[in-house]
């Protein structure tokens, strides 16, 4: 990971839950366009969205499908509201807490009903593979991974492993 054109590293993992997950299982996920991407950007404010969260929304950026578990990456809920809730949980860290180094500029990638969210840091939007911050409302440090191919790639290990535990609860075969 991490070393690989950022895209190719996305697809990849994308790839391998489209393969481990039967088409009802996969729940349809809908990507959304450039031109939906570059909007939700326009609407939190922000002048790019880097190449790696680019491609993780044109997978997954209208209906995530069984991504949907880990929280929505659907750009129509990505607004303002959203950046607004990630801007207080940066806020209301405590002191000394190591956060974001341009907060007013993040993008939100993900959040989780009103609790987390996933956010790339203002200072790293110019990256093509920056990393991403999961924040929360609780106050707790934030989770920073090293960069958006990790996370998704353990985003797409997650996909999978909630799966294999639907099949053990509801063995259809």
């Amino acid at each position: 990971m991490d070393n690989e054109n950022p895209i190719v590293e996305i697809n990849r993992a994308y790839r391998r839950v489209v393969d481990f997950c039967s088409d009802d299982e996969l729940g349809g996920p809908v990507g959304a366009t450039d031109s939906q991407i570059d909007a939700l950007a326009s609407a939190q404010g922000v002048a790019e969205v880097p190449i790696a969260v680019r491609q993780i929304l044109r997978h997954i950026g209208m209906i995530e499908g069984v991504f949907a578990a880990q929280g929505t990456f659907c750009v129509s809920y990505l607004g303002p509201d959203a950046k607004e809730m990630a801007i207080e949980f940066v806020e209301e860290l405590p002191r000394g807490v190591k956060s974001l180094d341009g907060p007013d500029n993040l993008l939100v990638v993900m959040k989780f009903q009103s609790e987390c969210c996933l956010v790339v840091d203002g200072s790293d939007l110019g990256s093509e593979n920056p990393p991403l911050w999961e924040l929360s409302e609780d106050g707790r440090s934030p989770v920073r991974y090293s960069s958006t191919t990790t996370y998704f790639d353990i985003a797409a290990d997650r996909a999978c492993d909630y799966i294999s535990w639907a099949r053990r609860i509801d063995p259809r075969d």
